[in-house]
């Protein structure tokens, strides 16, 4: 599959913004979570992809595809410099013979709503996403998680990398308060500092 052009229709009082790596990741996101399929991504070193914007696709711990930004040296090679292309490539067979791995187990509906809460962080660079998401995934209430946005520059330190993680709590049980919510980051922020030295970002 292959993103490019604006994210949304544009209008005169708002800037829209390119398709991008986290677009292309949460088409991806999006079907595995409807069929079940629990997926990994790992930090991706691919000549073609940009650097740090690019992963490998895991299920059931078999690689089944990539996704990622096309390099703008590619880009620009084929004259295509006017904002950035994302894709993803998916071997269905291999996606096939994986299923099987990582399909989740149901009990039944679950009746209680899904809360999404938003948590920025400030990492060192070359921590990768994959573990955070590793760590999130652990706590007993968080249903899914996915990065939405990385950034490096201006009120980041050097070496490090502010990344916002969207995480979506749910619990089989009862209707989650704010309390039971704030409890549940807060657990989450802690084991974040403990294994990767994370830091909120106010």
């Amino acid at each position: 599959g292959v993103l490019s052009g604006p994210q949304s229709e544009q209008s005169w009082h708002a800037r829209t913004r390119e398709m991008n790596f986290f677009d292309a990741k949460g088409v991806l996101e999006t079907v595995f979570g409807a069929l079940g399929i629990v997926a990994e991504y790992e930090e991706l070193e691919d000549p073609s992809l940009h650097p740090g914007k690019a992963a490998e696709v895991f299920v059931g711990g078999q690689s089944v595809g990539i996704v990622g930004e096309i390099h703008p040296l590619v880009l620009n090679h084929f004259g295509l410099d006017d904002g950035s292309v994302a894709m993803f490539d998916v071997d269905l067979k291999k996606l096939q013979t994986s299923i099987s791995k990582s399909t989740k187990t149901y009990a039944g509906i679950i009746r209680f709503p899904e809360s999404e809460r938003d948590m920025a962080l400030i990492v060192e660079s070359l921590v990768p996403s994959s573990k955070i998401q590793k760590i999130i995934m652990r706590h007993k209430l968080v249903k899914s998680t996915s990065p939405v946005d990385v950034y490096t520059g201006e009120g980041v330190p050097k070496g490090k990398k502010s990344v916002a993680y969207r995480i979506v709590f749910q619990s089989t049980r009862s209707t989650l308060t704010a309390e039971l919510l704030n409890r549940a980051e807060g657990d989450i922020l802690r084991q974040l500092q403990s294994e990767v030295g994370a830091e909120l970002r106010i």
